[in-house]
């Protein structure tokens, strides 16, 4: 979603995903953010992004990110079993794919 100035007041839920948020330093620079889930409002050209967690593009640490990516797989391969949250499992697959996406290492 692209929010261009003067936007009408907007409330909206959001899912893990990039965000790509225009910095409010002297060179209005760019930077992605790996967001989990959460709500973003925009009133009087601001934005408040309210996630279950943020992480910049270039913090990633692409090794860890694997490493869940291998988990939440081999989970979701024994999903019939009865210890194994399935739901929980699959969350955990799509925040590492994103991390992974977000980090240009996928």
């Amino acid at each position: 979603m692209g929010i261009l100035p003067r936007h009408v007041p907007l409330v909206s839920s959001t899912v893990i995903g990039e965000a790509r948020v225009r910095l409010a330093d002297e060179d209005e620079s760019w930077e992605s953010l790996a967001v989990g889930s959460g709500y973003l409002k925009m009133q009087h050209d601001q934005l408040l992004l309210l996630v279950e967690s943020a992480e910049p593009a270039g913090a990633i640490d692409a090794e860890r990110a694997r490493e869940a990516l291998a988990r939440s797989q081999e989970l979701l391969a024994r999903g019939d079993e009865p210890e194994v949250d399935a739901a929980r499992a699959e969350m955990a697959r799509r925040r590492a794919l994103n991390r992974l996406r977000v980090a240009g290492k996928l």
